[in-house]
């Protein structure tokens, strides 16, 4: 009896924590976090092999990877920053998801010459960096943001898991991608830049009310 009593709780929380969380603005931060997670996906897995057949070297491909690497660290050491300046939060996380996804379209841009070609792919993938370590560092609050307080680790645990979806789908698109695109990543990095701009455009609606997001904010502190 005592498990049947266990079991019943266990399965009311549950469900009153899903309908806390079934709001319209909580599931367009849910699809947000997988189309980010599906274009990330693709530009960390693929951008030594889309380096290489832009005709630079392994080693200049391994710097590339490098320095984009050191940008995202950067980035979210420069959240710290914007945070003490009390900026919105959601209008942060939707200009860096936008501006990430315009920094992986510009990827494609092919200059004569190999050193032009590093250095214009060098300087898209070390943006695309930084964008995206802001992004990331603003996750967490946003997800506090856009769902009830007695929820929130069940809203953290969603926000990953969409980011993790988006993550496993991401690199079997791009090889999908890669073969009806003629062998190349052109149409695969167009699509990732697509669905990561469009997961800072979807939530215009949601989190660029500037009063609410602030008032929200205050109450945290």
């Amino acid at each position: 009896m005592k498990d049947i009593n266990q079991k019943q709780t266990l399965a009311t929380t549950i469900k009153e924590q899903l309908t806390a969380l079934c709001s319209w603005r909580f599931f367009l931060f849910w699809v947000s976090n997988s189309l980010f997670g599906f274009g990330s996906a693709i530009v960390f897995v693929f951008i030594p092999d889309y380096a290489e057949q832009k005709g630079l070297s392994f080693q200049q491909a391994v710097y590339i990877l490098s320095t984009l690497g050191l940008c995202n660290a950067i980035g979210r050491l420069l959240n710290i920053l914007l945070s003490l300046c009390r900026c919105n939060h959601g209008n942060i996380y939707i200009m860096s998801c936008t501006l990430s996804g315009i920094c992986i379209c510009l990827m494609n841009v092919d200059l004569s010459g190999s050193s032009n070609s590093f250095l214009a792919l060098a300087i898209t993938c070390s943006s695309y960096g930084l964008f995206y370590g802001i992004q990331l560092a603003n996750v967490a609050t946003v997800t506090s943001i856009l769902s009830p307080q007695p929820f929130l680790n069940t809203a953290f645990g969603l926000t990953n898991l969409a980011a993790g979806v988006g993550t496993i789908c991401g690199s079997p698109a791009a090889a999908f991608f890669f073969s009806i695109g003629g062998d190349r990543f052109e149409l695969t990095y167009y699509i990732a830049g697509g669905a990561t701009m469009l997961a800072g455009l979807i939530l215009l609606p949601t989190i660029c009310l500037k009063t609410q997001v602030s008032q929200v904010c205050d109450e945290t502190e």
